[in-house]
């Protein structure tokens, strides 16, 4: 990323803090209320760099990054924390950006008209498979890279019905229908099958 795209958005950083001071606090104090954790560590204002990497990696079109930003981007650690943000950002009458664990080459998860919370659900990455049943449990943050590696360490002969791009997050990819490779003979990731012959 070049210098001026940087400098941009801490220039950026420093308005949208400067701009919705009442409702980061506001959001703050709701979620110190409403979250049995201290929830707070994993949300992110504009002020600090880690906001601008997470954005950064969330944003890998650049065509997006003149575009509205996020006030704040909860990155919660467990699938408890991610009720209080969701109630709280409600209450406030903030948007939610949902962003799994992969890119947004569209800039859905990190754009909107309105003032809105990005939720980075790229912390929540756990995969379970159980050969027996021929199931897998994927939490919404693990990319289809991460899947396709478990499943690989686990079986020979089994797969998944994804697409070819390893950083998509199996969240957006399953919600979005998940073309892929497969898709012909399988159909798509949202009915997927599981033993490939």
């Amino acid at each position: 990323m070049g210098r001026l795209q940087i400098l941009f958005v801490l220039l950026l950083s420093l308005f949208l803090a400067k701009c919705y001071p009442h409702e980061q606090q506001e959001l703050l104090h709701c979620l110190s209320t409403y979250s049995e954790s201290n929830i707070t560590q994993n949300i992110y204002n504009p002020n600090p760099l880690t906001y601008t990497s997470i954005l950064e990696y969330a944003q890998k079109n650049p065509r997006w990054w003149n575009s509205s930003h996020p006030i704040f981007i909860a990155s919660p650690r467990t699938e408890a924390n991610i009720s209080p943000v969701i109630l709280c950002s409600k209450k406030i009458g903030l948007q939610i950006k949902i962003k799994s664990g992969g890119h947004d080459y569209e800039g859905i998860s990190f754009r909107s008209e309105s003032p809105f919370v990005m939720l980075d659900l790229s912390n929540l990455n756990e995969i379970k498979i159980d050969l027996n049943e021929e199931t897998a449990w994927v939490q919404a943050g693990a990319t289809l890279g991460e899947l396709y590696y478990a499943i690989a360490k686990r079986s020979k002969v089994h797969g998944f019905q994804g697409g070819v791009c390893f950083s998509v997050g199996t969240g957006g990819l399953i919600r979005g229908g998940g073309i892929g490779a497969l898709t012909r003979k399988f159909g798509l990731a949202d009915g997927c099958q599981w033993k490939y012959s």
